[in-house]
């Protein structure tokens, strides 16, 4: 898909997120995601708030449905903290119990560790994303 073409679709996508009140829509390798403000409850929902960010993530070369993915609802960090070197990049060689990055829950950094072995073939999330459960964060093939 051309970039004109996804800008579209990301905009139509922006756009049914606040009609039906979603903080997330997934098709295919495309996943559009909103940060919501959780502290501002109106009847039993969770509005979005003005100016929230949207969160885009697409990936055409690789299918996630092998993806390493994460383990519970949090922030992604790739470092242990911030300058630090990250766990791993795109070309580094994992083992199955390595760590691959940190999601912070409740002001808790929890380690997250390879299902597999393999080589990290694409980083699908970036530092300070908010993650949910089983978003698909990298390729380990």
């Amino acid at each position: 898909m051309n970039e004109a073409k996804l800008s579209k679709l990301i905009d139509l996508l922006a756009v049914k997120l606040d009609e039906h009140q979603l903080t997330e829509l997934r098709f295919k390798d495309l996943q559009v995601s909103r940060q919501v403000n959780v502290s501002a409850p109106v009847g039993g929902m969770v509005m979005p708030a003005a100016g929230e960010t949207v969160c885009v993530s697409h990936s055409a070369s690789t299918s996630t449905a092998d993806a390493e993915k994460s383990p519970m609802v949090g922030v992604f960090y790739s470092a242990s903290e911030p300058g630090a070197e990250p766990f791993v990049k795109v070309g580094s060689s994992v083992k199955a119990g390595d760590t691959i990055c940190l999601i912070e829950a409740m002001k808790t950094f929890n380690p997250v560790k390879a299902v597999k072995s393999g080589t990290v073939k694409e980083i699908l999330v970036k530092d300070g994303d908010t993650v949910e459960f089983g978003t698909p964060i990298m390729i380990i093939a």
